[in-house]
């Protein structure tokens, strides 16, 4: 993953998978673009009115604002804590899976796990973290009820 590129040597500095960084010039480098994190989105999906009659409606977007974590990037910065994280996901939870948090379980979305892992957290912080902000966000709704 690129990780930075300076404009005035041409040289650009990628994260490797171990964790190590490396400089490399910017024509040594071929440009992929990774579709892996987007959603496939049906064209339309079926439905049915109250009547009976069957429908076919174009879905909407599932393609989140958050949908990579280049984006959590940009919104966070490069040192969010674990608490500010599990509060932008539990916040903007469709935005960055696609999925509504009520229909899913955010221990099971790879999108959140890729931004934990980007972050580098310890599991066990990082799930305390999202415990917290989840419970937290149940009793302001039970609040405002």
């Amino acid at each position: 993953m690129v990780q930075s590129v300076d404009s005035s040597s041409g040289d650009i500095t990628i994260l490797c998978d171990d964790g190590r960084t490396k400089r490399v010039q910017e024509s040594d480098v071929e440009v992929i673009i990774d579709h892996s994190a987007q959603m496939e989105v049906p064209e339309k999906i079926e439905g049915q009115q109250e009547s009976g009659q069957a429908v076919a409606v174009k879905e909407s977007e599932a393609v989140g604002k958050y949908n990579t974590v280049k984006k959590v990037i940009k919104e966070l910065g490069r040192r969010p804590s674990e608490k500010e994280v599990a509060q932008f996901i539990t916040k903007n939870y469709k935005d960055v899976t696609g999925k509504e948090l009520k229909n899913s379980d955010p221990e099971a979305e790879d999108k959140i796990a890729d931004i934990v892992a980007f972050y580098k957290f310890d599991i066990g912080d990082w799930e305390e973290a999202m415990y917290y902000v989840q419970n937290e966000s149940e009793i302001t709704e039970a609040k405002d009820d």
